[in-house]
């Protein structure tokens, strides 16, 4: 009778083990399958931050800069260009945002001197850059920060160009 027992009692610590084992295996499939989770929605947090930041920046640019004739829309670097135009002590300034490479840049110089796409200040990672003046109180911009999806906003200004 001690045969059975012994029989019945490595059974039950087999299936034990078995049980265990299927658990650990489920434990770390599903735990791969959160990371890749995570990941995917940390990249797409991170293309949706870039692209609200760059439409932000560029929206209070055309706001700070909405006064008669300081706005303008031409093309420059890698394609179109936001020309803002200023004056501080006296002192005519212009200021370019624009695509350049893989990146939106920008360049404050003052008026009349020639300048480079290269000597600007990267901003964000952008693969395109398109601005478009569609009335003179309204611009139609779209961008893509990655080579995803393209966005666009319209924004609108209170003075006329």
């Amino acid at each position: 009778m001690k045969t059975r027992q012994t029989q019945k009692h490595v059974i039950d610590i087999l299936f034990l083990i078995s049980l265990l084992g299927l658990f650990i295996i489920c434990a770390v499939l599903v735990l791969i399958m959160g990371i890749r989770v995570y990941r995917g929605i940390t990249v797409q947090m991170n293309h949706n931050y870039d692209t609200r930041t760059a439409f932000a920046y560029i929206t209070e640019k055309i706001q700070q800069a909405d006064t008669a004739g300081s706005i303008s829309v031409t093309s420059f670097g890698d394609g179109d260009a936001l020309i803002l135009e200023q004056t501080i002590d006296r002192e005519s300034y212009t200021t370019y945002i624009y695509l350049h490479g893989d990146e939106l840049c920008e360049l404050l110089t003052k008026s009349a001197h020639k300048i480079s796409p290269e000597a600007g200040q990267p901003l964000l990672s952008c693969t395109k850059f398109e601005i478009e003046q569609m009335d003179p109180q309204l611009y139609h911009v779209t961008l893509s920060a990655e080579a995803e999806d393209d966005f666009s906003i319209y924004i609108a200004t209170h003075s006329t160009n």
